[in-house]
């Protein structure tokens, strides 16, 4: 039981993740939505918030706030 609830989980992080990636992709999706891909998916593969506010230019504060949407959402499982 706990195994296939794992699995699930690791699915579905995998299907968001696909979805954060076509975004990034996309040549029509506007560049605040880009910036917002490229940090839930750093969120997603477990990379300190620290570290992606250096990488992306952005504020922790900015970072955290996102990351926590996104978490309310049901965007992320991090």
């Amino acid at each position: 039981m706990a195994y296939s609830l794992m699995k699930t989980a690791r699915e579905n992080q995998m299907e968001i993740r696909d979805r954060l990636e076509k975004l990034i992709k996309g040549r029509n999706t506007p560049q605040k939505i880009v910036l917002r891909a490229k940090t839930a998916v750093r969120v997603l593969e477990g990379m300190l918030k620290k570290h992606i506010a250096d990488e992306m230019g952005i504020s922790r504060t900015t970072v955290y706030l996102w990351a926590r949407d996104s978490k309310k959402e049901g965007c992320l499982h991090c």
